[in-house]
């Protein structure tokens, strides 16, 4: 069965074929943001597969930088995820909204620290992201750090005025899961800013 014209634009995307695109949108531009099962727009898979041709063609014929996917994510949330600093600056100059939020309530920031990413949250925070703005469990990018022992990440959220003493929906902070996970150099890096050492949780634990 022939696809559809909307179909072989996300083909095309998903080969990384510029040429293809490119006759496909000369044709049929309207179709730019048709979205598929997952409600993700050919930008949202040019993207996902690191296409950088792609993903300046799109935007440049007009394709919507926050559309959202099923999970709520836009393009933004999805270069975080594939670790491409070069795509989150196009993004971010065809007007991304730095700060919007998923399903989880993660925005950009939570995502680039929770997979490591430090040329990204660099770049996202001299862009002004939200540095204190919490997902659904209470957790705000720092938390994303630690739990990843990403130990610059801590650095880096730390020196940036994150927040020490935050707590998530279990009354726990940052300090209480550095200790979980038996990060010394994180639990060091969070009392030199102030972390509170007899905090408690909604158990009554303390870090100690």
């Amino acid at each position: 069965m022939a696809m559809n014209h909307s179909s072989l634009i996300r083909t095309a995307v998903l080969k990384s074929n510029i040429e293809e695109l490119q006759s496909l949108l000369d044709v049929g531009k309207e179709e730019i943001d048709v979205v598929c099962g997952i409600k993700r727009t050919p930008l949202h898979w040019a993207v996902w597969v690191e296409f950088e041709q792609g993903v300046a063609l799109l935007l440049e014929r007009g394709a919507q930088v926050n559309m959202r996917d099923v999970r709520q994510q836009t393009p933004l949330h999805l270069s975080c995820i594939v670790k491409s600093k070069n795509i989150i600056s196009v993004l971010l100059e065809k007007g991304a909204e730095l700060n919007c939020t998923d399903m989880d309530g993660m925005s950009p920031l939570h995502l680039a620290l929770t997979y490591n990413f430090e040329e990204g949250f660099e770049l996202l925070l001299t862009r002004g992201a939200n540095i204190n703005t919490k997902d659904t469990r209470g957790n705000t990018p720092l938390y994303d750090a630690v739990r990843g022992k990403f130990e610059r990440g801590v650095t880096m959220m730390l020196e940036r005025g994150a927040q020490v003493n935050v707590r998530d929906v279990r009354q726990q902070t940052p300090l209480h899961l550095s200790c979980i996970i038996k990060r010394k150099n994180i639990v060091s890096a969070l009392l030199e800013k102030g972390a509170e050492l007899n905090c408690t949780d909604m158990d009554g634990m303390s870090p100690l």
